[in-house]
């Protein structure tokens, strides 16, 4: 009998395989890591003033903050988090003492420095401590913010980083929230979500922002915007949600995009030996006795599984040639792994820099890379939580848990910092003693920490003084030195008698210019004393990444400000993709601004109508821009922008119709009617043709437009000709039945009794009845169920899934049922299971009623009952064809299929046992990834599959056959989770046990 997972959770025991492993002493820790040259590894604090460092923080001083999560995993009500500040007395590059900040708080998470104090994130609270009266202990304790979700230790907000934009950002994670400011009864609760967040540390202004990953958020130097979870290991955050959501017909991608070059969970390559719980757990997935997902074969590890932390380096301690690059901890293979960022792309790509090494490994499996911080000396700095074991406690089986101590290590951590050869510590200036001119001189500095500071230093002080400065600064070439102060230079680095290149990090004074610029304008806008002429001057400036800036500066003044509008029209033609891509989503401002003149709105329209349909072969990401910032003008762009062969005609002509405005669909039709045989024309009608509405009928039925109606009328009769001509190509056939969805509900009927029929392609078959599905008529339902019995089993899950999407559908295929005139049996079990589920409660009490006797007998009894096969010989032939028929419209192996459910590459070394398990209970323990959804539109209409991608405007599903289909948000219902695999359960009604057998033989034969 097999066991099952709560069985081996409850009795089984390990300990013989779970053997306790011994820490390595600080003294020792050096020796333990592999570093590819010319880097090394230096120990910069360690237990007993650390302990459990989660992230750290600089202050302008040099003194570093450290939140140490102390009670992970589950001690979260002990309050046993400290934030505890180190300070390198002596300026050696060392800690070597350190005092307790902060003590008793549940489950500290982040940590970031602001007016001589810090902003602590201890879900559910952000709070501000600060010590008043120079003892080094907060003495000042402030909730600022609540309602942080903390429903998964490992999924809590994160990573406070200070941005360009003199905001404090933050990682939301997964657990969301609903985040109250406690400074003001009245505030609103900001909804979370999935998203990150951002503040302004003085007014205290909240915002949800686009896209939250895990753990892990970064900026590069020019304030692109990096992320990470744990099987994602980097991604770049590519739009601001507001912009999209300007045009809620657009169906936009989601806001942040995995940019790894080798995929999301490239290869790693660890030199610690895989910690035994992590394979006894993997044997017990492998064989169903235990939860969780299987990942890459059943493989342990060599893949990433726990990324944390990415970080851009930006110390001027690391040569040039490395400053810029990703930097990723993966804490589960005690390992850092670094990608170089190709800058020029869009988005960004990241690529594999160490070929079948990684950047820093250790045979340590306590080496626990959680974080990392750029540092005051140039160099990259890092926070080893330093555990015995790093999980999720929800995500070990019993049977393991109670041989494994989770609080281990919770007196110990480290704090590294990596460095090249020949790296000797520089001292740390006080910042905060600096004078408000030495501020402004130190935004010339090569290395972040010192910008960075400078530039939240003078945003805290709002000092006046600057002003001058900063203008001057603003314009400064790097011909030579910038000089801030009445006395002249004040360097950038501590000695005075240093060349310009030592003092900028190697790096010449017009290399160094650009960054001071940028960050002029912000610290400029900051104070309030950004002028319009000083951000027309940017905008033109020499450097992209300083124009690119800028234009973000520029958004919300281009309607009131004609200079800037003048100088954002000029750069939609920019030699930069970034610059074009920013300058996309900004000339929206003037397209909607109020009171900007009508020449310069229709400027905007022809320079967007340009970087949409002008750039053929360019990035996607521009047209997307383009698209939300068009909102409500596409008709404009449609009836003017001269024909070419741009792929984008056809998203603009589909935002139209969705959009429904019968002047706006007119004004295309007059287009139309003057070039029907133009690709913008061909591609009008296709997307028209492939949705159409009350309105678009309409407009295509109109006397006002002979030509257009002739055209539509004989395109309709070529269809219905070529839709049922045995002879035409398949692709024409298809092609036809699309134009059909504009017929009416005759002619539909008449393609669906002529096609409907299993000699006819599969393909056609599908196609005709996705046609007549569209149609709200109580004659859908009758033909379905009427042409059942001579469809093929390929077709009817389509039809399965057409009676469902309608109430009216469900009813009549409920009434079918009553009336003993269709076999319930002969439903696919997601069918039946979406009907005993249905929104419609009485459909639901129906189907709950008629479906009782087609219940699926309990998973545990169909795999006990399947056991001998795994005893049986299987013919892998035959298993391959059985593998073609039945699973490959989600998955694909040797060429065939489609890849929607998880990759089956490697499953031969899950071995038998694991794929008889899935197949049977394929939602025993679900990857979240591949979880079935229920959407219902605002109109009843009732869709399933697993979520491709979200964004502020729409949700996209993905079935089988990889199918897509994206609904934009303003037509959602109601979207929630079933907790089911996309598989549906059942799979023994298909496969008797030499079947089951066959396909095991073929998917264990594979190479």
């Amino acid at each position: 009998m097999i066991v099952t997972a709560q069985a081996a959770t409850e009795e089984s025991d390990f300990s013989a395989e779970l053997p306790r492993i011994a820490a390595t002493e600080p003294e020792d820790a050096l020796d333990t890591f592999a570093v590819v040259r010319p880097f090394r590894m230096e120990l910069v604090a360690a237990e007993p003033i650390v302990a459990d460092p989660v992230a750290m923080a600089f202050d302008e001083n040099g003194r570093l903050y450290v939140a140490e999560m102390r009670d992970y995993s589950e001690q979260d009500r002990e309050y046993l988090g400290v934030i505890r500040l180190l300070v390198d007395r002596d300026d050696d590059g060392v800690f070597h003492d350190s005092t307790i900040f902060a003590k008793e708080l549940s489950w500290p998470t982040a940590v970031t420095c602001w007016d001589g104090g810090v902003f602590v994130g201890a879900p559910p609270h952000l709070f501000y401590l600060k010590d008043t009266d120079g003892d080094g202990v907060a003495d000042l304790r402030k909730t600022i913010y609540t309602g942080f979700g903390r429903g998964n230790v490992q999924g809590m907000m994160n990573s406070l980083r200070w941005g360009l934009d003199n905001r404090i950002h933050g990682a939301g994670s997964t657990s969301g929230g609903s985040i109250v400011f406690t400074g003001d009864p009245d505030s609103k609760p900001v909804a979370l979500g999935r998203h990150d967040f951002a503040f302004d540390p003085r007014t205290f202004d909240f915002e949800a922002t686009t896209a939250s990953a895990q753990h892990g958020l970064s900026f590069d130097d020019w304030g692109h915007k990096f992320i990470c979870s744990n099987s994602d290991h980097i991604q770049q955050v590519m739009f601001e949600d507001k912009l999209i959501a300007r045009n809620p017909y657009l169906k936009a991608p989601g806001g942040a995009v995995g940019i790894a070059a080798d995929g999301p969970q490239g290869p790693v390559f660890r030199t610690s030996p895989v910690e035994p719980w992590r394979i006894v757990r993997t044997r017990l997935r492998v064989q169903g006795l235990a939860p969780g997902p299987i990942e890459f074969g059943g493989k342990v590890s060599g893949y990433f599984s726990s990324a944390t932390g990415v970080t851009v380096s930006r110390g001027d301690a690391w040569p040039a040639e490395w400053n810029g690059a990703a930097i990723i901890g993966d804490v589960g293979s005690n390992l850092i792994h670094r990608k170089r960022l190709a800058t020029n792309e869009l988005p960004l790509v990241a690529s594999r820099v160490d070929q079948n090494v990684d950047f820093i490994t250790s045979t340590d499996t306590w080496f626990r890379p959680v974080q990392f911080e750029n540092g005051p000396d140039g160099a990259l700095y890092v926070a080893d939580f330093y555990r015995e074991t790093i999980e999720h406690p929800a995500s070990l089986p019993e049977s393991i848990k109670k041989h494994l101590d989770l609080t281990s290590g919770r007196d110990r951590g480290r704090i590294y910092r990596i460095v090249p050869e020949g790296f000797i510590h520089r001292p740390t200036p006080e910042l905060g003693e600096a004078t408000t001119a030495e501020l402004v001189g130190y935004l010339t500095h090569p290395n972040a920490w010192h910008r960075e500071s400078a530039a939240r230093l003078l945003y805290e002080r709002q000092d006046a003084t600057a002003l001058p400065l900063l203008k001057r600064l603003a314009k400064w070439n790097g011909a030579s030195e910038f000089e801030s102060s009445e006395n002249g230079l004040v360097p950038p680095a501590s000695n005075p008698s240093t060349t310009s290149a030592e003092r900028h990090g190697g790096c010449s004074l017009l290399n160094a210019a650009p960054l001071a610029r940028m960050h002029a304008i912000y610290a400029l806008d900051g104070l309030g004393a950004l002028t319009d002429e000083m951000l027309a001057d940017a905008l033109v400036d020499s450097s992209a990444r300083v124009r690119e800036n800028a234009i973000k500066l520029a958004r919300s003044r281009a309607p009131r400000s004609a200079d800037i509008r003048e100088r954002l029209l000029s750069l939609a033609s920019d030699q930069d993709r970034w610059v074009r891509y920013e300058t996309a989503f900004s000339l929206g401002e003037i397209v909607h601004g109020k009171d900007v003149p009508p020449p310069d709105t229709r400027a905007a329209i022809e320079k967007l109508s340009v970087l949409l349909l002008g750039y053929v072969g360019d990035s996607d990401w521009t047209p997307i821009a383009a698209l939300s910032s068009l909102s409500g003008r596409e008709a404009e762009v449609l009836a003017t922008y001269p024909d070419n062969p741009s792929p984008y005609w056809s998203d603009l002509a589909a935002i139209v119709a969705r959009r429904g405005k019968p002047d706006e669909l007119a004004l295309v039709a007059d287009r139309l009617e003057q070039i029907l045989n133009s690709t913008m024309a061909t591609a009008t009608l296709d997307a028209w043709f492939a949705a159409p509405n009350a309105a678009v009928r309409k407009t295509l039925n109109s006397e006002n437009h002979p030509k257009l109606r002739a055209a539509v009328a004989n395109r309709l009769e070529g269809a219905k000709r070529t839709a049922v001509r045995e002879d035409a190509l398949l692709a024409a056939r298809l092609g036809a039945l699309q134009t059909l969805r504009l017929a009416p509900f005759s002619a539909a009927v008449k393609a669906f009794d002529a096609l409907a029929d299993g000699r006819q392609p599969p393909e056609l078959q599908r196609a005709v009845v996705e046609l007549l599905r569209q149609y709200d008529d109580p004659g859908v339902a009758a033909r379905l169920i009427d042409a059942w019995p001579r469809l093929s089993p390929f077709v009817r899950e389509t039809v399965a899934t057409a009676l469902t999407t309608t109430s009216a559908n469900a009813t009549g295929l409920l009434d079918a049922i009553e009336a003993e005139a269709f076999d319930a049996g002969a439903l696919p079990q997601a069918t039946r299971q979406l009907l005993r589920e249905h929104p419609d409660e009485a459909i639901r009490e129906r189907a709950t009623t008629l479906l009782a006797d087609t219940a699926l007998a309990k998973r545990d009894d169909i795999i006990t009952a399947y056991r001998p096969v795994l005893e049986m010989t299987g013919d892998v032939k035959n298993g391959q064809a059985l593998f073609a028929k039945q699973c490959a419209v989600c998955h694909k192996l040797g060429g065939v299929g489609h890849e929607v459910g998880p990759n089956l590459a490697a499953i031969k070394t899950r071995g038998a046992e694991f794929i008889l398990l899935n197949v049977l209970d394929p939602s025993r323990e679900v990857n979240p990834q591949f979880v079935d959804y229920t959407l219902v539109t605002t109109d009843g209409v009732v869709k399933t599959g697993m979520i491709a991608s979200e964004s502020p405007t729409a949700v996209t599903l993905k079935r089988s056959e990889a199918t897509t289909e994206t609904v934009l948000r303003l037509d959602v219902e109601e979207l929630h989770s079933t907790g089911r695999s996309l598989m549906p359960d059942g799979f023994e009604k298909q496969l008797d046990q030499q079947a089951m057998a066959d396909l095991i033989a073929y998917l264990l034969s594979l190479e």
